[in-house]
């Protein structure tokens, strides 16, 4: 639907020489509600930014302690943004503010943050904190050998240059 409304709005601005008013509202709007949105499917599918080259390396108790201090933060977060989302909102349905130019309540596009978050904190809890709990690895499962030789093709030997 995005897709849809730029296209079109790039081609009545350059072709016809027109724009519509509420065409980049909109497609602002399906933008918030698609990344936030998409929070909670990439805590599903373990595809938030980590960086793990450091903790392959270290004894499994180690590993799994920083993985659930890592989680746990992950869950803070989460939760506090929920909050401030929330209050967010309710100031705009105290105010009373809408959009310019479509005239619909702006508090509807801040109500994909906590759709957003709440589902990233259930499916973080329900992939990442129970296998942790449970003493599965969820993160590194063997994977020493693979990032050995990611790191010995990104690190130059003596000798080459750069």
């Amino acid at each position: 639907m995005m897709v849809i409304i730029i296209a079109t709005q790039v081609f009545t601005r350059y072709v016809l020489g027109f724009t519509y008013s509420w065409s980049e509202e909109l497609a602002r709007m399906c933008f918030v509600w698609i990344t936030l949105l998409g929070f909670s499917l990439a805590a599903k599918q373990r595809q938030h930014l980590r960086v793990v080259a450091f903790i392959t390396f270290l004894p499994k108790n180690i590993r799994r302690i920083i993985e659930i201090i890592g989680v746990v933060t992950t869950l803070v977060i989460a939760f506090a943004l929920t909050q401030k989302i929330i209050y967010i909102m309710q100031v705009q349905i105290y105010r009373g503010q809408l959009t310019a130019a479509m005239r619909i309540p702006v508090w509807i596009m801040y109500l994909a943050g906590p759709f957003g978050f709440i589902g990233m904190i259930i499916r973080v809890i329900q992939c990442q904190l129970i296998p942790l709990l449970r003493n599965e690895e969820i993160f590194i499962k063997d994977r020493k050998e693979e990032i050995k030789k990611e790191i010995a093709k990104a690190v130059p030997e003596e000798g080459e240059g750069v």
